[in-house]
């Protein structure tokens, strides 16, 4: 038989999670990383020092499932057992999800597949477990260079990070040419807009730039074809 132990203390360690949102708006959240959140969203950030590990797993798991057990603002005024009110923080585990960020991938918990049963998903760097309380891992490292996913990004190490950089970077200098050349020259041609975004070279970028400051019409930048200027 083995040992026994009554009342033994739980919650020893971190009580609180990193981030909770509720009452999402599922509409404005379908084209985001966040798309999968429903009423209770329990976020945790795993930085680069502080790596997911299987005890940390469990103790978010822990807390994940205390949410249900927090009282609702109408239960603490009014001491009411359960409230069904739209906008409370729901105890039914269907409602809540958990979303862990880890900077650094836990690649000894995904392995583990008998386990925890997280799995990969069509999306690169996303991890799900279709469990009571849906989960997912997110590692920013691994994600796709698209826009649903720009608000983690800057969590992404190294070549990720340096190619999410030069796109910003890229991405803001051909939004100054664009404005430039609106202000300069209106109304531009869709066609110009579109052969500016569709341009990855910086050098080229600079080289509009510099012509729009000297340029006296469209025509002069060399962003408009021999058939666009005979038009």
């Amino acid at each position: 038989m083995g040992n026994g132990c009554s009342e033994r203390e739980i919650f020893f360690k971190g009580r609180s999670i990193d981030l909770i949102v509720t009452g999402t708006d599922q509409d404005r959240l379908q084209n985001t990383v966040f798309s999968h959140f429903r009423q209770v969203n329990a976020i945790e950030l795993k930085g680069i020092h502080d790596p997911l590990t299987i005890k940390d797993y469990n103790r978010i798991m822990m807390r994940v499932w205390g949410l249900g057990g927090l009282k609702t603002e109408l239960e603490e005024n009014d001491e009411r057992e359960e409230s069904s009110d739209e906008g409370q923080l729901s105890p039914l585990p269907s409602q809540r999800t958990l979303t862990i960020i880890c900077v650094t991938k836990p690649i000894s918990l995904l392995k583990q597949v008998d386990e925890f049963q997280f799995l990969k998903t069509k999306e690169k760097g996303i991890y799900y477990y279709d469990g009571r309380i849906q989960q997912w891992i997110i590692c920013p490292s691994e994600l796709a260079l698209i826009e649903k996913n720009y608000p983690l990004l800057p969590l992404s190490r190294g070549k990720k990070l340096e190619d999410f950089t030069s796109l910003c970077f890229r991405k803001g200098v051909q939004k100054t040419l664009i404005r430039q050349l609106r202000h300069k020259f209106a109304p531009i041609d869709d066609s110009v807009i579109q052969k500016i975004e569709a341009t990855n070279d910086m050098d080229q970028l600079d080289i509009w730039l510099d012509q729009v400051i000297v340029a006296d019409s469209l025509a002069d930048t060399g962003l408009i074809s021999e058939e666009m200027k005979n038009r």
